[in-house]
């Protein structure tokens, strides 16, 4: 068979071929095919595979992150993309919108996790735009933090759903969410309530870490870190949170302490 004819063969034969490739696949639908048009697809010859840094998921390549990103997400190879109020190369620094000029609030404003807050002086009432108006009224009821008037009835307002009003009706005392049980943390994280607010920490013998795709407190192994403070006569057994100490045969005692029989 000539050039020619193997062209024409080909010519003929190419659309049921391409056909097949796009159309072949699992049962669970066609097989998708990468284009060097999407987001981290090079071409390596004739292939098309995913860049460096990238990985294959799903018949898409995505990008991959060491270290993860905590409040954000993975846009490039070790590049995040942070969430709203927050900051740093892997988005776990909560961004003090306070402390940004042009100052956010008008009169005070207080931070939070990934957000703020603003409140009025004392004499001014919070509008829905979150400006502050001179008022009369709210003058005379001398509110910590500003005031609200509904129904012609005036309220002192507190700038946090942690924070609620005193006895007295003009102060914010702060609610304590790790006691009264309002705070949501997982299982192996601890609260820890802060003025106005809490957050969640890894509990004692636990460490924040990125581990298969997301943060996870895990077991500080205490044993290899050389970080317990069992007898220089004993032997350290790593336990999940803990460690135990017991001592070396021809010792005695606690594992902590440890002398001759």
């Amino acid at each position: 068979m000539g050039p020619l004819a193997c062209s024409a063969l080909l010519a003929t034969l190419l659309p049921f071929v391409t056909r097949g490739f796009a159309d072949t696949g699992s049962s669970r639908g066609p097989r998708q095919l990468m284009s060097v048009s999407q987001p981290g697809v090079c071409r390596y010859g004739s292939k098309l595979e995913c860049c460096y840094g990238w990985r294959k998921n799903k018949g898409h390549c995505e990008a991959t992150c060491e270290h993860g990103c905590k409040y954000g997400d993975c846009v490039g190879p070790n590049k995040c993309k942070c969430f709203p109020g927050f900051t740093g190369k892997i988005c776990s620094q909560d961004t003090n919108e306070c402390g940004l000029k042009p100052r956010p609030c008008e009169h005070r404003c207080m931070n939070t996790h990934g957000s703020y807050k603003c409140y009025c002086l004392n004499g001014y009432m919070l509008m829905p735009d979150g400006t502050c108006a001179n008022s009369r009224t709210c003058a005379m009821v001398n509110c910590q933090y500003g005031c609200e008037e509904v129904k012609e009835e005036v309220r002192c307002l507190c700038p946090s759903t942690g924070l609620q009003l005193g006895p007295n009706g003009r102060t914010c005392i702060d609610i304590d969410e790790c006691s009264t049980g309002k705070a949501i943390c997982s299982y192996n994280r601890r609260c820890v309530n802060t003025f106005g607010s809490y957050y969640c920490k890894c509990q004692i013998g636990y460490e924040l870490k990125y581990v298969r795709g997301h943060y996870d407190c895990v077991d500080i192994n205490e044993c290899a870190a050389s970080t317990h403070k069992c007898n220089v006569h004993a032997g350290c057994l790593n336990t999940q949170g803990s460690f135990k100490c017991k001592c070396k045969q021809g010792y005695r005692g606690s594992g902590f302490e440890c002398s001759g029989k």
